[in-house]
């Protein structure tokens, strides 16, 4: 039989715990991993959800940060653009979003975003369309069952969503069918390792984006998300078939 490694895609989630790490912190990766190419990659962060305490602030910087607002705060905006997160020709180096794969992949999306808005949720920014192109779109309370939130998205958005305890915070992302890596925004060591133990991922990224990957490490999810581990040395030991050699001596 043919030995295989499969690795596939899952939708992203991020827990921000508290007022323990700073917006800035966050979006300093934040932006440049949720948006561009689209969230059509097997490493972007499909229908990124983002479950955090200090939902009222935080969500505020989301959405100035993708719809153009210039009000930087205490904190530095995802993105040192001062201007919307473009959407358009990827020729252009300003383009941070470029087109859909296609128009199917376009119209699957918004029916979701749609179904999404049709059971309680709302469009913070973004869900507009040119040519084919979907713009950066944050929403927030969607069902963590509609399509939007349960499957794989595909596409450039952010969900946002509230959480009162950290226990919950780990059960809700234990929910999904999928199980890549986790990123967990915190200064609580103790909330970090109870995070690792608790949480059904293939890694957990401590005060970093879940699609963070060094070449070098294990890389690989549970669940729906695949089965073994891709990384130079373990993707080696996942395609070799083990052959015992005994002698007896005497």
């Amino acid at each position: 039989m043919k030995r295989i490694n499969s690795l596939v895609c899952t939708a992203a989630i991020m827990l921000i715990l508290g007022t323990a790490v700073s917006y800035a912190q966050y979006g300093s990766g934040r932006a440049l991993l949720a948006y561009p190419m689209n969230g059509q990659t097997l490493e972007q962060e499909n229908a990124d959800r983002v479950m955090m305490m200090t939902f009222s602030e935080f969500g505020r910087r989301v959405e100035q940060n993708a719809s153009g607002g210039t009000d930087h705060g205490a904190a530095a905006p995802m993105f040192v653009f001062g201007e919307k997160i473009k959407a358009g020709d990827p020729s252009d180096r300003a383009t941070v979003v470029g087109p859909m794969i296609n128009s199917d992949a376009l119209a699957k999306i918004q029916t979701k975003i749609e179904d999404a808005v049709s059971a309680g949720a709302r469009v913070v920014c973004g869900g507009g369309v040119t040519g084919n192109c979907l713009e950066a779109t944050v929403i927030e309370n969607a069902p963590p069952t509609c399509d939007l939130c349960a499957d794989e998205a595909f596409a450039p958005i952010v969900t946002l969503h509230r959480y009162r305890e950290f226990e919950e915070a780990l059960a809700f992302v234990n929910e999904s069918r999928f199980g890549l890596q986790a990123g967990v925004f915190t200064r609580d060591l103790q909330l970090a390792m109870r995070a690792y133990s608790v949480l059904d991922v293939g890694g957990v990224m401590v005060n970093q984006v879940p699609t963070f990957r060094v070449e070098n490490m294990p890389y690989g999810g549970v669940k729906d998300s695949g089965f073994g581990r891709e990384g130079v040395r373990y993707a080696m030991e996942e395609m070799t078939e083990l052959k015992s050699f005994v002698m007896k001596l005497g």
